[in-house]
């Protein structure tokens, strides 16, 4: 009876924040910029702020985008019977973040039918392959790419539609086998190991297409005119981060020796926090993570001089999932450190592939949008690293963080922005070339 409670109270959460998303302002806006977020091609950097500046930004469209994609997702984890902790709270959180830049509520779909066809296909449950399923969704551009991308706007939307839901069931139905050995090549280091894996789909997916001469555009989300909802989102978050710290220590006032047993992990995968610390001590983790992160970029957006872009929303948010799977603040410290040196030494390169810093161009406060927002980003969601701070040293976390930062920006070019979780993508090189190294130097058997 305790558990339909909080069922319907949480059903009954989402209806209405849903519900004041769409009512609160004008109802036609409200639904006009949510259907410009349906109709966008969805690649990486799609920036629902962005595209809808015309209607204010309508953080109504983002946030009723936001709250049917993660609801839809909770569903299929509630008839799924799946526990909610460890993997799949990392993966709800992240679901929500990337609705920020490239995920909606149509897009997931083909990818979630094609998970759940892997598992009828292998007999199993669907709660054993819950977290690949997922986090597949990360993939969901290429099924909006090929409904309304530019690039294959010249072939009749009667066979687009079908192509694209094939697409995406086809991949829905992969991942989750090639995620699983695409965990050997990085054994564990990289907590994005799905990201990896659709790196390696994304890069396949933009050749064929290039083979058959369609181009793939990369997004943009100019700066130019970029709504400012700064003080909104951040205080959001600051909200929902400060909430589980209260939490953690309500539901259990002996919260912090148990906390201390996921301080002492290295997060390498797969760490179920909830299994080790409890989900008190599982709340307070993401809490705490929640608050650095979004405290970490009150200086980039005071020195950098930008509104709080959507692909923070999409780090931060991740980040706090992750922390209940892998991420804690002494593995996630170091590589804040690598990342903010990178982007340092990055701003002072004259080169127009990386300048960050406004320029004296009238017409826009940045040289590269794509650039400002790929690196600020890459901040956030170079954590992906975290377990090699705990296992290798804080040293091995800043020099891999910096390294990260480095050679971010060109995953996205070989895999043309279908794979949303680049930092995944590009992190499993980064472990691969560094801990065979950090290993040889460790000191640590």
């Amino acid at each position: 009876m305790k558990n339909i409670s909080k069922t319907i109270i949480t059903a009954l959460a989402f209806i209405t924040v849903i519900l004041l998303a769409l009512f609160i302002g004008d109802v036609s806006d409200n639904v006009r910029a949510f259907i410009r977020i349906l109709e966008s091609p969805g690649l990486l950097l799609t920036d629902p702020l962005s595209i809808n500046r015309y209607y204010g930004g309508n953080l109504n469209a983002l946030i009723l985008n936001l709250f049917l994609t993660t609801g839809l997702s909770l569903l299929i984890v509630k008839f799924s019977k799946t526990p909610f902790e460890g993997g799949v709270i990392a993966s709800i959180f992240t679901i929500a973040g990337f609705t920020f830049i490239g995920k909606n509520i149509i897009n997931v779909i083909p990818l979630y039918i094609g998970g759940m066809l892997y598992a009828k296909y292998k007999k199993a449950e669907l709660k054993d392959s819950m977290i690949a399923l997922l986090l597949s969704s990360g993939f969901a551009p290429i099924v909006s790419f090929l409904i309304f991308g530019l690039g294959v706007s010249h072939i009749h939307l009667g066979v687009r539609v079908p192509m694209a839901i094939t697409a995406g069931i086809v991949a829905g139905f992969f991942i989750p086998i090639v995620a699983a050995h695409a965990f050997h090549f990085h054994k564990g280091y990289n907590l994005y190991n799905v990201g990896f894996t659709m790196g390696l789909f994304a890069v396949g997916a933009h050749g064929i297409l290039r083979s058959f001469g369609i181009h793939v555009q990369p997004a943009s989300a100019e700066l130019v005119g970029y709504p400012d909802y700064t003080w909104q989102l951040m205080s959001a978050i600051a909200v929902l981060s400060i909430g589980m710290i209260i939490l953690a220590f309500i539901y259990d006032k002996d919260v912090i020796p148990k906390y201390k047993l996921i301080l002492e992990g290295t997060g390498q995968l797969p760490s179920n926090f909830s299994q080790i610390g409890g989900q008190p001590a599982t709340m307070l983790n993401m809490g705490i993570v929640g608050l650095i992160s979004l405290i970490l970029m009150i200086p980039i957006i005071i020195i950098v001089d930008v509104p709080f872009l959507s692909i923070w929303g999409a780090g931060i948010f991740t980040i706090i999932g992750f922390g209940a799977f892998g991420k804690h603040p002494l593995n996630i410290l170091p590589i804040f450190a690598g990342t903010v040196i990178g982007f340092i030494v990055i701003s002072m390169i004259d080169s127009p592939f990386t300048t960050l810093l406004p320029t004296d161009n009238p017409y826009g406060a940045y040289r590269s949008s794509i650039s400002i927002h790929a690196y600020t980003g890459a901040i956030l969601f170079a954590t992906t690293l975290a377990p090699i701070s705990k296992a290798f040293g804080w040293k091995a976390g800043v020099i891999a963080g910096f390294y990260h930062m480095m050679i971010v920006v060109i995953g996205g070019n070989f895999q043309g922005g279908f794979n949303l979780y680049n930092n995944g993508w590009m992190g499993g090189f980064v472990v691969a070339t560094t801990m065979p190294i950090f290993a040889a130097f460790s000191k640590k058997k």
